[in-house]
Formats: C-alpha cells, sequence, structure tokens
C-alpha cells in the first residue's frame, strides 16, 4: 500500500559541500511529479511500490553521476507497509497528532 524511501548520495573527491548536488536530486524530483521531503541527512521519496521507488532512485543517482561525479555512494533505507495506506503525510500527520494531544 506504498513505500516511503529514505536515500542519500555520497559523491566522492567532491569536497566537503554537497549541496549542489543536493538541489539536483530535489530538483530532478519536481521535474518527475515525486512526492519528498528533504531533510537534513537525506532525502524521502513516496511510491506505490519497491520496484517504482528504486527506478527513482537509480534516475536520481545517474543524473548525480552525469553531473561529472566519478565515484558515489547511494544509500538506500526502505518502509514497505502492506496492510496500510503508507504516505509521508500520514507519518508526519500521526507525529503531529501526538505532539499536540490531539
Amino acid at each position: 500500500m506504498g513505500v516511503l524511501i529514505s536515500f542519500y548520495i555520497v559523491p566522492l573527491g567532491e569536497g566537503t559541500s554537497i549541496s549542489r548536488y543536493v538541489s539536483e536530486v530535489a530538483k530532478t524530483l519536481k521535474e518527475k511529479n515525486v512526492k519528498f521531503m528533504m531533510t537534513p541527512e537525506s532525502t524521502i521519496i513516496e511510491a506505490k511500490d519497491v520496484n517504482e521507488g528504486l527506478k527513482i532512485i537509480a534516475e536520481v543517482h545517474n543524473k548525480i553521476m552525469s553531473m561529472g561525479v566519478n565515484r558515489m555512494v547511494t544509500v538506500i533505507k526502505i518502509d514497505d507497509r502492506r496492510d496500510k495506506e503508507l504516505t509521508l503525510e500520514i507519518m508526519k500527520n500521526k507525529v503531529d497528532k501526538i505532539l499536540t494531544g490531539k
């Protein structure tokens, strides 16, 4: 019933700042109309299933590599829930509800 996939990229040999690559990740996801959330440590995408999510991440990975990066590590974490709907909004709302006591 949906997956959330958290991933981050580490271009090796590109210096300590990766903001231009992170910006390209956001741009690519927006162009593909992917629902996503960026955090200081990773990007989280919403997909209908694992295959769709991994395809999206592969496209992002290849986009960054095409920017002249010679070596990159991409780390992926998958939350695949099949018994209930799983979206970024649902997860955020549950936490907000607990925090506000409503």
